[in-house]
């Protein structure tokens, strides 16, 4: 017996290898399963998935040129359990109706989702375990411990409305909510009727202050923000109140150690006063302030999600610096700092200033004294103020430590520079005899559309949350999911690409219904960090036949064409196209020429661009340059070059230039990229330090890659891609220290 069954092992172990061994090739319809199970897939933190709301499936799915028909069927798990989940075919959408509610719900309940996939002869079905969660109401604490905890634990609050977000926000339609202690919630993009959200009338009458709702979902932490998660459902009970409860918080804000105290949690999301803050200044859209004796500074945030433009110009008039003050609204928290949300033009009452000294006036103004210091990546006019804001017998001066921002007429005016630059800004402060200075630390940025695609990858995976990279990125990767079907109605697609080893969501890209699964793809856009998620924003555009370089240049002609009469782009632009016409002849006393050339479908003159002798219609050529709108024509301005070379040659020849033209001691601006072939081993690698010194030739010029990273697979005559900063090391051109390479 033994032996038989030895046998049979045997042989199913080599039936085993024969199938592994075999070539499977992936069909269409395995693609189109791929496809449901991306669209439905269970949450990995929740599994089963759980559902509280109804929610439509599609009914066919495009798979290349192919379009395959999708049925679905609920099946309860356990057949004696309730009909917690149905579904409900009305004018050809499909919906799974779920039913969620404390007299339904009495235990939790799971059933299968089921899909059945054809392509009109053939079908496979694709299963989701889910589940209809047991209805109970949730403690404040609770709440706390679930998002804390992130566990995906369905929850149950019964709250009163205190604000509603608007629909001009991208958290349009969430909702701020206090219960019956004064404990708050946030119900972040809750599932709402298309007509609610057709408008921010509709969306205000359906949700008046003061509406009692019940709010069932998950919850996390968000940005040190406790909330609902996105998809949560809230029902209305019928119920109102007419007044709205403050919670007073002067003693608790006072006390707090700093503005990101977590002592504060229990006012997150909930209504609060404030006596005796101290208004202190303004920068962008935030406007400070200290509470009674506290040094904790807090500020209430200038934003468009509950007021109309009066009564924000109301409160925002009323903020003077120096001043005390009452400060009314709603507690908000981002990047763990506490926030005022105003909800009405009385964020702000009892205005009183005090009366101080000389030392003491140029002491409050410097503490009110502000400019931005967030980087600056467009040329710009700063307005800065000459005298003191509350205490105007302070007079203020200004300096700049740089020629790339200066003092003009009461404002900085801002040009860009070549290199990213640091600058420091001086105010003087005068009142008397007494004398101060404030600096402002501000680091200006130079065009950044045209970076290697490898430092796009790492900076914009080094972005914080709520960051975005400047200017418009290109990456080419492959289609690794789609993760929203391509919509008709918005013209959209949300998918994931693989760049290298990193993946990066397309949120909402234009177009996408010829995007399938393994399609490699150029993406234009801004890259951005959302709430974690690396992405392209909404309305990145896509072509499956451009390169990266040609992507680029597509975006650069689309931005020209985008310009106003007078207006130029910022920096230097680069543009390959074939000359249509020779509009003013070479001129051999001023050495210039004028052409047009066509680029993607569209003329750009290049007017009395440097050299052309050698120029005629029908030639390729790659030209450098202002682009500007001169009067309705799009032209590269006086003095533009060229180069007889095609897109990406010419690009590496204008980098090799630039190198060139460095002065000793001098860098160029971030992480540059070149291929070049080995012409000399120059410090043998070195297994102690990992690093090797290689020269390395291109387009005739040699560049040495000084203690490159790695090196041990290295050989003369091997074509290698560098990648690192390149500078002028008295008078070597080099990659310097840490660069690193591909072969």
């Amino acid at each position: 017996m033994k032996r038989v069954l030895a046998c049979l092992l045997a042989m199913a172990f080599c039936l085993v290898c024969l199938i592994g061994c075999g070539t499977k090739t992936e069909t269409s319809l395995d693609k189109a399963k791929a496809y449901i199970f991306q669209l439905y897939k269970s949450s990995s933190k929740n599994t089963p998935s759980y559902d509280t709301a109804s929610f439509d499936v599609v009914t066919t799915i495009p798979v290349g040129n192919e379009t395959f028909s999708v049925s679905w069927e609920v099946q309860k798990v356990n057949p004696d359990s309730l009909d917690v989940a149905t579904v409900s075919t009305v004018d050809g959408k499909t919906t799974i109706e779920i039913v969620y509610n404390e007299v339904y719900n009495t235990a939790p309940s799971d059933y299968k989702l089921i899909a059945t996939i054809t392509d009109g002869k053939n079908t496979t079905t694709q299963e989701f375990d889910r589940q209809v969660p047991e209805y109970k109401y949730t403690s404040y604490d609770q709440w706390l411990a679930n998002c804390s905890a992130n566990n995906g634990a369905i929850m149950n609050v019964k709250a009163y409305v205190i604000a509603v977000v608007s629909l001009a926000s991208s958290s349009g339609g969430s909702l701020y909510l206090q219960d019956a202690d004064g404990h708050g919630y946030y119900a972040y993009a809750p599932v709402l009727d298309d007509s609610v959200k057709a408008s921010d009338e509709a969306l205000n009458a359906e949700f008046p202050l003061g509406t009692e709702v019940v709010v069932s979902g998950s919850g996390t932490i968000y940005s040190g923000q406790y909330e609902f998660n996105k998809g949560c459902t809230v029902k209305k009970t019928g119920n109102k109140v007419d007044a709205l409860k403050y919670n007073e918080g002067t003693a608790d804000f006072t006390k707090a150690e700093s503005g990101k105290d977590t002592a504060l949690i229990p006012y997150q999301n909930a209504l609060v006063i404030l006596d005796g803050c101290k208004l202190s200044n303004i920068s962008g859209d935030y406007y400070y302030f200290t509470v009674g004796d506290g040094e904790a500074r807090f500020n209430i945030y200038d934003n468009y999600y509950f007021l109309s433009t009066e009564a924000r110009d109301t409160w925002k008039s009323n903020f003077k610096g120096g001043y005390s003050a009452t400060i009314a609204g709603i507690v908000s928290c981002y990047s763990s700092a506490y926030q005022i949300y105003p909800i009405s033009a009385d964020v702000i009452t009892n205005l009183s200033l005090p009366e101080l000294d000389d030392a003491g006036s140029v002491a409050a103004e410097k503490d009110l004294l502000n400019i931005s210091t967030a980087d600056i990546v467009e040329p710009c006019e700063i307005a800065v103020i000459n005298a003191g804001q509350s205490y105007d017998k302070v007079a203020i001066s200004w300096a700049s430590d740089s020629d790339c921002v200066k003092v003009e007429d009461g404002k900085l005016v801002v040009s860009l520079p070549d290199t990213d630059t640091v600058v420091t800004i001086t105010a003087t402060l005068t009142c008397g005899d007494v004398t101060d200075t404030k600096e402002f630390v501000v680091n200006v940025i130079a065009p950044a559309d045209d970076m290697p695609q490898a430092v796009v990858l790492e900076k914009a995976f080094a972005l914080e949350d709520g960051k975005a990279l400047n200017g418009t990125q290109v990456l080419l990767g492959v289609v690794k999911s789609i993760d929203t079907a391509y919509s008709e109605s918005y013209n959209n697609i949300t998918v994931t690409i693989t760049v290298g080893d990193k993946d990066i969501q397309c949120f909402r890209m234009a177009g996408g219904a010829d995007i399938e699964v393994g399609d490699a793809i150029a993406v234009a856009g801004t890259i951005k960090n959302y709430k974690g998620t690396i992405e392209f924003d909404t309305g990145a555009i896509y072509s499956k036949m451009f390169t990266v370089d040609e992507m680029k240049q597509n975006v650069v002609v689309d931005k020209a064409f985008a310009l106003e009469d007078g207006q130029a782009l910022v920096g230097n632009q680069i543009l390959c196209g074939e000359i249509v016409s020779i509009d003013t002849a070479y001129a051999g006393n001023y050495n210039n020429i004028t052409v047009t050339i066509n680029v993607n479908g569209k003329n750009i003159q290049c007017f009395r661009m440097t050299g052309g002798a050698d120029l005629a219609v029908g030639q390729v050529i790659t030209v450098i340059g202002t682009i500007k709108n001169y009067k309705g024509t799009i032209e590269f301005d006086k003095g533009a070059v060229y180069y007889n070379l095609p897109l990406s040659a010419a690009k590496e020849a204008i980098l090799v230039d630039k190198a060139y033209a460095l002065e000793d001691g001098k860098s160029l601006n971030g992480k540059q990229q070149l291929t070049g072939e080995i012409t000399s081993i120059d410090t043998e690698y070195s297994e102690n330090y990992g690093n090797i010194t290689v020269t390395i030739t291109v387009a005739g010029k040699k560049f040495q890659c000084f203690r490159m990273a790695g090196g041990s697979d290295l050989a003369v005559g091997d074509k290698i891609t560098v990648l690192g900063i390149i500078k002028n090391y008295k008078g070597t051109i080099e990659f310097d220290t840490g660069a690193t390479y591909t072969k």
